[in-house]
């Protein structure tokens, strides 16, 4: 199981504890989606002892396409441990407000064009308010400029309808994830126009929970198609 340190937890971190932190029930507007894909996924196991470990309530969400929690013990030599992706992304929601309504979408194959259109289909009542979603790669190795240009689109519509949508920048610098290529490499879809792109930050003193730096390895550079 992955451990939960003390600054994962509500009211133990850095950010000033939200008094709703209490209950996963929720009496406010708010609510969020964070996306999964390529066979992340989540272990109830882990996430009951996240919530022992902080002393909240069991933590309920809703699960929009499958969860396969037995991918998560297969040795990490025969198969990724992705279920820490998704841990983290849920985990790390539910340490801020533990009362916000919250909605796992998955999808196998990593496309956020099909995430996108999964979410258009949802009706307003379901559709979260706020995304966060940490994948993402760089601008040149999309599949076409049509594929981003289709993306931008169904990332206004989802804007149009009051989604607010924040994804990685990226973990691999100015360079981007393919190295030096002589240019500063913004990552998609971080770099679109109709998203807000969501950098890093670390310890100033490493391990040591308090003052906060920009950290190096996340990602920014140019967008050269927007």
């Amino acid at each position: 199981m992955t451990r939960p340190t003390s600054d994962s937890c509500p009211g133990d971190s850095t950010i000033p504890p939200n008094p709703n932190t209490t209950s996963t029930s929720s009496s406010h507007a708010g609510s969020i989606g964070v996306a999964e894909f390529n066979n992340a996924m989540w272990d109830p196991t882990d996430m009951a002892g996240y919530a022992s470990e902080c002393h909240l309530p069991l933590i309920n969400f809703t699960q929009s396409g499958p969860n396969e929690p037995k991918k998560c013990k297969a040795p990490i030599i025969i198969h990724p441990d992705f279920c820490t992706e998704s841990l983290l992304d849920i985990q790390t929601v539910v340490g801020i407000d533990s009362s916000l309504p919250l909605t796992d979408v998955y999808a196998d194959a990593y496309s956020i064009l099909v995430w996108a259109q999964k979410l258009q289909s949802l009706p307003d009542g379901a559709l979260p308010l706020v995304h966060s979603v940490s994948y993402g790669s760089d601008e040149a190795q999309q599949e076409s400029p049509a594929y981003m240009e289709s993306v931008n689109t169904a990332l206004m519509k989802l804007g149009a309808r009051g989604a607010s949508l924040l994804f990685a920048s990226g973990d691999g610098g100015v360079e981007g994830r393919r190295g030096s290529q002589k240019r500063y490499a913004a990552g998609f879809p971080a770099s679109s126009p109709y998203a807000t792109s969501v950098g890093a930050t670390d310890f100033v003193v490493k391990n040591v929970v308090g003052e906060e730096q920009a950290w190096a390895g996340s990602g920014g550079g140019f967008s050269y198609e927007f």
